[in-house]
């Protein structure tokens, strides 16, 4: 839901499809070099490692990684807490969209 929504959003903003093409670059490539799937997020340089933490995909990972590398499950608190704020920033996304979105009546 976060990822639709946050590409409704940024849809919003584009006025052909080659410019939509144009923000991958400006929105996932930072995701993913920043999310801690390459190298950790404590080995970042110092500037880096709030914008990081800000980012979904850096929770939708830290999540994966407490189920499949240390067993966790959804009783877990860390599994709650990344579900909690990826679920915060589907909503936050939702909003927006639908705020931005342009509105035609026939």
């Amino acid at each position: 839901m976060g990822a639709v929504s946050l590409g409704i959003f940024l849809s919003t903003f584009a006025r052909t499809e080659l410019q939509i093409l144009q923000f991958i670059p400006i929105v996932i490539v930072p995701q993913a070099l920043l999310s801690g799937f390459f190298w950790p997020i404590d080995q970042l340089p110092s500037l880096l490692q709030p914008v990081a933490r800000v980012l979904p995909v850096t929770y939708a990972i830290d999540g994966l990684r407490q189920v499949m590398i240390a067993g966790a499950d959804l009783t877990s608190g860390q599994v709650l807490f990344d579900l909690a704020v990826l679920t915060g920033i589907a909503a936050v996304f939702m909003v927006l969209a639908a705020a931005t979105i342009r509105r035609e009546v026939a």
